[in-house]
């Protein structure tokens, strides 16, 4: 029996705006790619959706993230210790990478002889690249491939919007080893030993148009709320709303602004077009 064709998984935090429907929408018109399963949010309703919840690794580090190092292991083994982290930093990095791992594990268990398209859902796959880049890392007799390409044609360890992982590659171990003490594409780099060519596959995002970072959004599974971005009044991203499930969960998009007669940047009022009466919010998020 042949293998499955390209497997196309996503990791998909909540992220507002039309760029997370581009990149599940491109990877299910690619006829190259066989099916799509998306871990976490699909506002297409058209993929394989699985739960994004947070595993034990997860939970561990939010309970001891007091007492985690801030040391990065930098990628230049002269200066490892040279890089420092705050403690939020560190949170938000090592739940990336924990999310990278769960997909990537879960992913595997489930295809274990297909080669996986590994894609963050703000990768938007350019038409008919994808397929030639598969068949160049056929020929070449490649265990993987990054498919997103930021100047080096080798995988340097800039971005991980975009993976070709044939069934020899499996970074989740990895992942999962170093989740604490380096972002996730170092350490992807680092499994990569720089023998994993660079194809020019994805655009980061719509092209002409901005999105949310992962980091404002501070996308972490493992905290039992719900997370909108609040805008100002021009339409600027100005940070993020916190909303406890207890509160409310209002169906967006959201108008937020900030709470100007109570004199801080923490709290703000909501509102949605669903429903327009304000929210107190329990916090505000700014990027640092």
């Amino acid at each position: 029996m042949p293998p499955p064709g390209i497997i196309a998984v996503v990791l998909s935090a909540w992220r507002p705006g039309s760029v997370v429907s581009a990149c599940i929408g491109a990877a299910l018109d690619d006829t190259s790619v066989a099916e799509v399963h998306v871990w976490g949010y699909d506002p297409t309703g058209r993929a394989h959706v699985h739960p994004l919840g947070p595993t034990l690794y997860h939970r561990a580090l939010a309970h001891f993230i007091n007492k985690t190092t801030g040391d990065t292991l930098n990628k230049d083994a002269r200066s490892k210790f040279s890089l420092h982290d705050d403690k939020k930093r560190v949170k938000w990095r090592a739940g990336l990478a924990l999310d990278m791992w769960r997909v990537m594990s879960e992913a595997r268990s489930l295809f274990p002889r297909a080669t996986l398209l590994y894609l963050e859902n703000d990768a938007v796959l350019k038409p008919r690249r994808i397929g030639t880049a598969h068949a160049a890392l056929k020929r070449a007799g490649g265990d993987a491939a990054a498919c997103y390409r930021s100047g080096s044609r080798t995988y340097e360890g800039a971005g991980n919007l975009c993976f070709l992982l044939t069934p020899r590659a499996d970074p989740a171990p990895h992942l999962l080893g170093y989740h604490l003490v380096q972002p996730a594409d170092w350490i992807v780099s680092d499994y990569s030993r720089g023998k994993w060519p660079a194809y020019d596959c994805v655009s980061h995002g719509v092209p002409g148009t901005a999105h949310v970072s992962s980091r404002l959004l501070g996308s972490l599974p493992t905290e039992q709320v719900f997370k909108h971005v609040c805008y100002t009044a021009d339409g600027d991203a100005a940070g993020v709303v916190v909303i406890e499930p207890h509160e409310h969960k209002p169906r967006g998009p959201w108008i937020c602004r900030r709470n100007n007669q109570k004199g801080t940047t923490n709290e703000a009022w909501c509102s949605t077009e669903a429903d327009p009466r304000p929210l107190s919010c329990v916090r505000h998020i700014t990027d640092d």
